[in-house]
């Protein structure tokens, strides 16, 4: 089965002025026809200078079904090379994710949303730039619960450390996350990336858990 998808975008600036556009039809092949309660992933790509940037986007099935998606912003990293930075952190679950492959032929996971089932495996991947070749640079991934509770808020519920040398100026790091002890609910996730004389960078971004 073929499903043809069109999918329209278009990036903003604080003025509400387009800085980018896309109108293209996502073709996603599936072995048999979808049931109720099934659903299909696919990727469609808008390449954006640096920045913060707002966007909507619409998709669309035929001619008589689609939905016009929320408001939302993304913030667009400058990788310049001059200084220690990190990208945002991909998060995605095999069969549950679109698969991106980067200029270097790694495969990213790209999760549609931040939902996660508990007991999930869920792929990590980020990339550090301004890396000099040759040092240590040290890692750290922290995993802390996001949710009313002042008791619980802050602590680290996983953290995972370890050393890596540069072999280039972008270090790019995969990692697996289980999720079976952690309980559903609201949580944030946090890298961090060191220099051997002490700087850092961190990244955050949140997900939940469900049953």
């Amino acid at each position: 089965m073929e499903y043809s998808v069109r999918v329209r975008l278009v990036a903003l600036d604080r003025q509400e002025r387009a800085v980018g556009t896309l109108d293209t039809t996502v073709v996603i092949r599936h072995q048999r026809q979808l049931t109720r309660n099934e659903w299909l992933v696919g990727r469609a790509e808008l390449i954006l200078p640096p920045g913060r940037w707002g966007y909507r986007a619409a998709l669309q099935q035929g001619d008589s079904a689609g939905v016009v998606l929320p408001q939302d912003s993304v913030r667009v990293g400058n990788s310049d090379g001059t200084s220690l930075g990190i990208s945002d952190i991909a998060l995605g679950s095999p069969g549950r994710a679109a698969s991106w492959i980067t200029e270097v032929a790694d495969t990213v996971l790209l999760a549609p949303s931040s939902l996660f089932r508990r007991g999930s495996e869920v792929e990590l991947y980020y990339e550090a730039t301004g890396a000099t070749p040759g040092l240590v640079y040290r890692h750290e991934i922290t995993v802390f619960r996001d949710d009313d509770r002042p008791s619980d808020r802050g602590r680290p519920l996983v953290t995972v450390s370890f050393d890596e040398e540069a072999a280039a100026s972008v270090i790019r790091s995969h990692r697996t996350l289980q999720l079976e002890r952690l309980r559903p609910g609201r949580y944030l996730i946090e890298v961090q990336v060191r220099t051997p004389d002490g700087k850092s960078v961190a990244r955050r971004r949140e997900f939940r858990v469900i049953r």
